[in-house]
């Protein structure tokens, strides 16, 4: 039996939804959720999905804009949905990476031509004018493309799943 692929394990992912998952993902039991927490329940219950990078993303699209945001268990269906979608993203931009940048470690693309296997992995219009895509994904004039600028201008072509629109306790709050 082949190993299962980051979409296979994101599918059945989805397919549970959140709501099911939630008391795994909340080793603490304490009702709350921290990016820490679900890092850990990516890497321990779902290892062919722990990307760092996506999943900071899928926790910060979530629970607004810092990972230090508590989710709660209502959280938990937005959770997966984003997580989903940031892994598809991460396995996209992945398969830029040649090595030659510093590979998984580095986490930055390099050069404009590595977005055309990215883009149509994600069913994006891979002949778009790479040089123009590539100016406007690195917002920070570095030169590369990290997975978060990535993120940032595929979000504006393929919008994720869910926004986040449910208030976050802030650490050390009390929940009513």
């Amino acid at each position: 039996m082949l190993p299962l692929t980051p979409h296979d394990i994101k599918d059945e992912l989805a397919a549970k939804g959140g709501a099911k998952l939630w008391r795994q993902m909340d080793s603490h039991g304490n009702g709350l959720l921290s990016c820490a927490e679900f890092d850990k329940f990516i890497a321990e219950q779902l290892p062919q999905l722990h990307f760092a990078p996506a999943i900071l993303q899928a926790f910060k699209r979530t629970g607004g804009d810092s990972v230090d945001n508590l989710l709660t268990a209502k959280h938990a269906d937005a959770l997966v949905a984003n997580i989903c979608y940031y892994v598809d993203l991460w396995v996209a931009f992945a398969t830029g990476l040649s090595g030659d940048e510093g590979g998984l470690a580095d986490r930055r693309l390099d050069a404009a031509a590595s977005l055309e296997p990215a883009l149509k992995s994600l069913g994006l219009d891979a002949d778009a004018d790479l040089d123009g895509v590539w100016s406007a994904m690195d917002t920070d004039g570095g030169g590369v493309v990290r997975f978060r600028e990535f993120a940032a201008w595929v979000e504006t072509q393929k919008p994720p799943p869910v926004n986040p629109l449910l208030p976050t306790p802030a650490i050390g709050t009390m929940l009513p």
